[in-house]
This record gives C-alpha cells, sequence and structure tokens, in this order.
C-alpha cells in the first residue's frame, strides 16, 4: 500500500491564501474554514478543538476582558489552522492542475 504525503506548500500558494484571508474579513475566514476544516476532517478538527478549548479554557469567564481576550486566542489559532488548511487544499490543486496540463 502506498501512503500518501503532505504535499510541500509553494511560496507562491502560501501567499495567494494568506491574500485572500486577508482581503476578506480575517474572523469571517476563519470561521468558514473552520466549517470546511470539520466537515473534511471531523476526527482532526474534533481533536484540535479539544486541546485549543483545554489550552485557551474557553470563553465563558464572567470577566468580560478575560472572554474577550480567549476569543482572540481562539480565534487565532483558528486562524492559523485555516491558513495552513487552505495553503495544503490549494497546493494539492495546483499539483493536480500541473499534472493534467503537462
Amino acid at each position: 500500500m502506498m501512503m500518501a504525503t503532505i504535499p510541500r506548500v509553494s511560496s507562491e500558494c502560501a501567499e495567494a491564501v494568506l491574500h485572500k484571508a486577508l482581503a476578506d474579513n480575517p474572523v469571517q475566514f476563519a470561521l468558514d474554514t473552520l466549517v470546511k476544516f470539520h466537515a473534511d476532517q471531523p476526527e482532526l478538527a474534533a481533536m484540535i478543538a479539544h486541546v485549543a478549548d483545554t489550552l485557551v479554557g474557553g470563553v465563558d469567564d464572567e470577566e468580560e476582558e478575560v472572554a474577550a481576550f480567549k476569543e482572540v486566542q481562539l480565534t487565532t489559532i483558528y486562524a492559523l489552522i485555516g491558513l495552513t488548511y487552505g495553503s495544503i487544499k490549494a497546493q494539492i490543486e495546483a499539483d493536480e492542475m500541473e499534472d493534467a496540463w503537462s
């Protein structure tokens, strides 16, 4: 059985995903990507969500400032996951297109 590998993401794919995230609303980008990630990789997404929630401690604190800070931390974590996941998907698509055209 041949094992699939994660492609090495080119700077062009990474930059394209980053530019899309920054051109759109970054918080919305994080949320949209998170929804796609959960749909495509439910077990991995659940594990990451559990670890992120454990590290940050949730956003249900009574103190508004603490809850707001935790929300920013979680949004940052999910934005980074979105950038990583989006970059890998973009690279796979770019590689498939290159194979089709060569």
